[in-house]
């Protein structure tokens, strides 16, 4: 049970602000510790005679009835060191079980996009974690995830910072991405597929690979093309590259980071 205090957010907050609703207490619950649930700690505590400061610990928390739920996260371990393959191993191995996933296929991807550090952020986008989810595509798979998993984070994101958590999306998404292509492509699509539709989204990913391997890119894609120079285009950044010639950048990228 975390002690909760002014400034914190998440699911934990929310619980207490629940709690304090039901005891009467006159707030929204919004998984946000500011002035009114603070105001509420205080007058609860001071109610039941504990010391009015405001610090929602396990006295106060007890008093309150407040029962901290039972995450799968429970069941999955934190790597014991960050930017290491080794210690991410028992995490991904534990989120491969929970959704059938081969936990080296999910070691290559953490390690493309992170290197293994499940604390670091883009300085260019929201990208956070082992999985570099951005806001957006974190919030869209919490919520198509939240029955199997009971997880929710829509205030902060914070959970994108927890490996665990960061990793089990990460393969939600990978999931999903293969069943996109295996439709697309009658077959499992190989890692390096799984790649591009990392990169690009399952949706554009299927028309690239569908291509003909002949075609230039550029013209097919001009959106993604003008965003991507460095993979649509020759060293020169003039030359586009043929459909082949990115796909074996992408197979360069995936073979260097595979175990």
């Amino acid at each position: 049970m975390a002690t909760l205090r002014k400034g914190d957010t998440g699911d934990e907050v929310l619980q207490l602000q629940n709690a304090l609703v039901k005891k009467g207490y006159k707030l929204t619950p919004d998984g946000k510790f500011g002035k009114g649930t603070y105001d509420a700690v205080v007058a609860f505590q001071e109610s039941v005679g504990l010391v009015g400061d405001g610090i929602a610990g396990k006295d106060t928390q007890g008093a309150l009835n407040v029962t901290p739920t039972k995450s799968i996260l429970d069941s999955i371990p934190m790597p014991k060191a960050n930017r290491s393959r080794a210690a991410a191993m028992p995490t991904l191995v534990a989120v491969g079980k929970i959704t059938s996933l081969d936990p080296e296929l999910l070691a290559t991807f953490a390690s493309i996009e992170s290197n293994f550090d499940y604390l670091v952020k883009a300085s260019t986008s929201s990208a956070t974690g082992w999985f570099q989810h951005l806001d957006k595509t974190w919030t869209d798979i919490l919520a198509l995830t939240y029955a199997k998993y009971g997880l929710k984070d829509n205030v902060s994101r914070s959970l994108r910072l927890d490996a665990r958590a960061n990793a089990l999306m990460g393969a939600e998404l990978l999931k999903d991405n293969a069943r996109i292509l295996r439709s697309a492509l009658g077959r499992e699509p190989t890692d390096t597929e799984l790649y591009a539709a990392h990169f690009f989204g399952a949706g554009v990913a299927k028309q690239f690979i569908l291509a003909k391997r002949n075609a230039i890119d550029a013209t097919l894609f001009p959106k993604q093309a003008a965003a991507n120079v460095g993979i649509f285009y020759a060293k020169d950044k003039k030359t586009p590259l043929t459909i082949a010639e990115i796909m074996a950048v992408f197979e360069k990228k995936v073979a260097a980071h595979r175990h």
